[in-house]
């Protein structure tokens, strides 16, 4: 079902979203909805103009507050519209994919690479490349990839 948002909706939701730290319930399609009557011939440039703004205004603040729930590690509420879930999901799979590196880089050696070679699977079975000419690498010192690549002449250690 549709919804129709007016001026007069915008601002208000604007207004009761910010008086509270939590989410206000809006109907899916709400800024789909704002932007055709944006582009209906009811309303005045002036409104137009000062709706734009209530629509920015009112997105700015509801992504500060999806981003409490991310880093709270909560899940929005079920009444939220799709370019705020879009947001949602977009950023929690950035936070997802982040990671502290806790390696120890102690087991880790520096190599240069001394020719171009493309994509290689090493002995170990991963891959490695495709890498440059006199690009630095680094790899585990305790396994027989660092051998395979010294061997070949394809690195040196730096």
């Amino acid at each position: 079902m549709a919804s129709t948002v007016s001026y007069e909706t915008a601002w208000e939701t604007f207004e009761s979203e910010k008086k509270t730290n939590s989410l206000q319930p809006l109907a899916k399609d709400f800024y789909s909805s704002a932007i055709k009557y944006l582009s209906s011939s009811l309303a005045s440039e002036t409104e137009k103009s000062n709706m734009a703004k209530i629509l920015i205004d009112l997105f700015e603040k509801r992504k500060q507050k999806i981003l409490a729930y991310i880093a709270y590690g909560k899940q929005l509420p079920s009444d939220v519209p799709s370019e705020e879930l879009d947001f949602y999901e977009r950023i929690t799979k950035i936070a997802k994919n982040e990671k502290l590196n806790i390696t120890n880089d102690e087991n880790k050696i520096l190599l240069r690479v001394l020719k171009d070679i493309p994509e290689i699977v090493l002995p170990s079975g991963s891959k490695i490349g495709p890498l440059s000419k006199d690009e630095i690498i680094r790899v585990d010192s305790i396994n027989e990839d660092v051998k395979f690549l010294l061997d070949h002449t394809i690195c040196e250690k730096v």
